[in-house]
């Protein structure tokens, strides 16, 4: 099972970064976990200001007993 993870990161402002991990996976394929990514995306940018910025994301492996 897999989760979404997004961070963004300033470009302007190294080292200021934030992470954002999906609430409502966990997800079977990495074919739904990456199309949820693009959703996260899509609802993060336009509550940031509009400077330059970086996007890195991820499907996690979840490990039983583990939260992340």
């Amino acid at each position: 099972m897999l989760t979404a993870m997004v961070m963004v990161c300033s470009l302007i402002a190294p080292g200021d970064c934030a992470k954002f991990t999906d609430s409502r996976g966990p997800y079977k394929t990495e074919k739904e976990c990456m199309a949820r990514i693009e959703e996260m995306i899509a609802s993060i940018d336009p509550t940031l200001p509009p400077t330059p910025k970086q996007y890195y994301f991820k499907c996690a492996e979840l490990q039983k007993g583990v939260s992340i």
